[in-house]
Order: structure tokens, then C-alpha cells, then sequence
């Protein structure tokens, strides 16, 4: 997996888990979720890749 198809695996999950159901309620739970995700985190899923 590239280091994308990493990061929208992790999305999806997440954003199955907080279990939205309306476009606004989806959107806001995706910018919830992008302010955890840390530059870190990123650069592992980069590392990881290869």
C-alpha cells in the first residue's frame, strides 16, 4: 500500500466509527479526525511504504 491508501484505510475506519450519517455530521467528524492525525504519524506511513 502506498502511504495515501494508508491514511484513507485509517479514515474510512474512523470515519465508520463514529458512525455519521449526514454530510455536515461526516464532515465535521473528518476535521476532527484530520487534527489528530500528527506530521509523525504521516512520516511513519511514508517510512512504512518503503
Amino acid at each position: 500500500m502506498n502511504p495515501i491508501e494508508q491514511f484513507f484505510a485509517k479514515l474510512k475506519y474512523w470515519l465508520r466509527k463514529t458512525a455519521r450519517r449526514t454530510t455536515a455530521a461526516a464532515y465535521d467528524a473528518m476535521a476532527a479526525i484530520l487534527d489528530i492525525v500528527s506530521p509523525a504519524k504521516c512520516a511513519s506511513d511514508f517510512a512504512n511504504a518503503g
